[in-house]
């Protein structure tokens, strides 16, 4: 897709096919969840999408929230080596006194965009997110996320070209590792009876949203 070929000419980095079908999903839905088991690099594909979006799209407002600020930080560095790598990406970086405007909690372009690291905790005043980025949403407060968080996205910016998702679009990555069974099959539903809930024997499962797991249970008297 075009994500792909612009970074593989820009930033020179090359996404494996399964971060290919996120990039897919990323271009048209504007609530995304990256389901998958530790270690497959759910991270790396979201990041590399964010810092395409805020260097081609004028006044983009990332903001990374996770449980604790230092994961949002280590998901900032992995933008700053695609960038220090870039000669272009360089150049579009905003300069100040002390150099490039390019640290540990954000980055800052010539066109008005800005990325930055937040924890759960972190002040949120004054944001007014374009894209969020949940890092390890299973482990986020539920009611920080939904009074705090996510309200940072409701305002439209006129300045901003929301293109075809035409809203804040929120990417979240998780894990998942197992199921349960009930004597309720709706979907979401919260009633029933809970017959057991294990692990895959397989492994964990990388997820993208709307994606299906097809799996087989075998339940013994």
């Amino acid at each position: 897709g075009e994500g792909y070929l612009w970074h593989q000419n820009i930033t020179g980095v090359r996404l494996d096919p399964h971060q290919l079908l996120y990039y897919e999903t990323f271009e048209t839905q504007p609530r995304v969840i990256v389901k998958g088991s530790r270690r497959v690099r759910k991270s790396y594909p979201v990041a590399s999408w964010w810092l395409r979006k805020a260097a081609t799209t004028p006044n983009s407002e990332i903001n990374i929230f996770s449980p604790a600020l230092e994961q949002s930080k280590r998901n900032v560095r992995y933008m700053a080596g695609m960038i220090m790598q870039s000669p272009v990406l360089m150049r579009l970086l905003e300069r100040r006194s002390g150099g490039y405007s390019i640290g540990k909690e954000s980055i800052s372009f010539r066109n008005g965009s800005v990325i930055q690291a937040k924890g759960q905790a972190s002040s949120v005043d004054g944001l007014g997110s374009t894209g969020i980025w949940l890092e390890e949403l299973d482990d986020m407060d539920w009611d920080t996320l939904q009074t705090r968080i996510l309200p940072t996205g409701s305002q439209i910016k006129n300045n901003y070209d929301y293109g075809s998702v035409g809203q804040c679009q929120i990417i979240a990555t998780g894990t998942i590792k197992g199921m349960f069974g009930t004597s309720v099959t709706t979907k979401d539903g919260t009633t029933g009876i809970l017959y057991n809930a294990a692990l895959f024997s397989g492994g964990d499962r990388a997820v993208v949203s709307s994606d299906v797991v097809n799996v087989s249970v075998t339940y013994s008297a």
